[in-house]
């Protein structure tokens, strides 16, 4: 599916996708839905500006 170019397009697509993402959420158990989101070891997913040092004292 190509990237919408018009204003209708785009409100088209967002509504389906929001959609997809509402059943998906439905789909998931209590447990899924209580479950934080825990990054920190995989490093992967860790941008470079958390391993930068602050500078200010």
């Amino acid at each position: 599916m190509p990237r919408p170019t018009t204003k209708n397009d785009l409100m088209t697509a967002a509504k389906g996708n929001y959609e997809k993402l509402n059943l998906l959420i439905s789909k998931m158990t209590e447990e899924e839905l209580n479950t934080p989101f825990d990054f920190s070891k995989d490093e992967k997913k860790k941008e470079a500006h958390w391993r930068r040092k602050t500078i200010f004292a």
